[in-house]
């Protein structure tokens, strides 16, 4: 995608969906910017704060608050509704059943108004999650990607760096897997500082 024209749609402005967004802007990775979601007058309030924002970067980009129709000629949407965590619990696959009926109603939406672009899938359950929008959207499967465990990946680099006083950038390690209880690291292709014996000894320690 260009930037000329392009355009973005975030679908649920809770803590996530507000970061992504300020982070495309912060970045100007797009031309506009849509914020969708269920509290109408919540999606306004953060599209206004954004927008006032804008004024102080070097940027050529409009954010507001929108609805499904905005998604006709929009390139990429991204999901982040999701139910919440049940209270106490910390398995993300009880989130399964009520997700599945936010993100159907969600998906349908979308498609309704013609959108032929590319989802990226932030919700929990999130691999399941890219599943199932890649079977409701009949999109092709390349056009359906699921955030997985990058944030688990720089979680673990972020703290290896911690244990040997470096750069997070300097660690090269991997979270494998589904996002959840069944991930894992892959220690053998794991550097840290382009040492490879530095991240066994990590694991040891």
């Amino acid at each position: 995608m260009s930037f000329k024209d392009s355009k973005v749609v975030i679908i649920g402005v809770g803590n996530v969906g507000a970061t992504t967004a300020y982070s495309i802007l912060n970045q100007g990775i797009c031309e506009e910017v849509v914020l969708i979601d269920v509290n109408k007058e919540k999606a306004i309030a953060e599209a206004m704060d954004m927008q006032h924002s804008i004024y102080f970067m070097n940027r050529n980009m409009s954010i507001k608050a929108g609805d499904y129709s905005d998604c006709r000629d929009a390139d990429v949407v991204v999901i982040t509704a999701s139910a919440p965590m049940p209270k106490d619990s910390h398995n993300r696959l009880e989130m399964l059943s009520p997700s599945m009926k936010i993100i159907k109603n969600i998906v349908e939406s979308v498609m309704s108004n013609g959108f032929d672009g590319v989802f990226v899938v932030i919700s929990n359950p999130v691999d399941i999650m890219a599943y199932y929008i890649w079977k409701l959207s009949r999109l092709p499967k390349n056009r359906i990607i699921g955030t997985g465990t990058t944030l688990d990946t720089a979680r673990l680099c972020c703290e290896l760096s911690k244990m040997y006083n470096l750069d997070a950038k300097s660690v090269e390690a991997f979270v494998m897997a589904e996002h959840g209880d069944s991930e894992m690291v892959s220690w053998a292709s794991a550097t840290i500082g382009g040492n490879r014996a530095s991240a066994s000894k990590a694991l040891c320690n």
